[in-house]
């Protein structure tokens, strides 16, 4: 998409000139996301573990963007790493930029196949979110406005990457989800706008 444009520094979406919400600004700011109880360094662990897992996708992970990394992240890292080898899962979209209209914007982790099937999913270096099923579906929403030469993802799903170099995969396919996010949205829009 063109005309959406990402300001890395102040972590913003535009399109068309006009700021759009992210997606974790929508759930944090209607309080389904608290980061206050994320420890320390989280955020930036994730961010690391997102560009070694983005690189590795990409085919373009260097010896030296592993030796640059922590012990700690490159334990999560073990964990993708894993699943990679241990799955048939085929990436199709990485680190996706996306916007559903002038509402919201984000940045879907991967779309792939698995299993023969499309899937979405977010990759996590923490505990589960109970909200996983309404980031995912947000994605899922802004990505079928666009055009892919692929199957719309029909399955959902959080991987979560652990210290000890293991995954889990989670379904996170619930049927109001879409719905509900939605809903935030237009909650989100009324504060804002009042």
């Amino acid at each position: 998409m063109t005309d959406l444009l990402f300001d890395e520094a102040a972590h913003a979406y535009t399109r068309q000139g006009i700021p759009l919400p992210s997606v974790t600004q929508v759930l944090k700011a209607e309080g389904v996301i608290d980061d206050s109880f994320y420890p320390p360094g989280a955020a930036a662990r994730g961010t690391a573990v997102h560009r070694l897992c983005a690189r590795l996708d990409e085919g373009a992970l260097w010896p030296e963007d592993v030796n640059a990394e922590t012990d700690e992240v490159l334990a999560y890292f073990a964990g993708y790493e894993a699943f990679r080898r241990e799955t048939d899962f085929a990436p199709l979209l990485v680190e996706h930029r996306l916007a559903y209209g002038m509402d919201y914007a984000g940045t879907l982790d991967r779309v792939g196949t698995l299993n023969g099937r499309t899937v979405l999913f977010d990759i996590k270096t923490g505990g589960l979110p109970r909200w996983g099923g309404l980031q995912t579906a947000a994605y899922l929403l802004a990505l079928a406005t666009e055009k892919h030469s692929f199957e719309l993802p029909r399955d959902r799903f959080i991987i979560q990457l652990t210290r000890e170099g293991r995954y889990k995969l989670w379904p996170v396919n619930g049927a109001r989800d879409a719905e509900t996010f939605l809903a935030l949205v237009r909650v989100y829009q009324w504060k804002r706008d009042r």
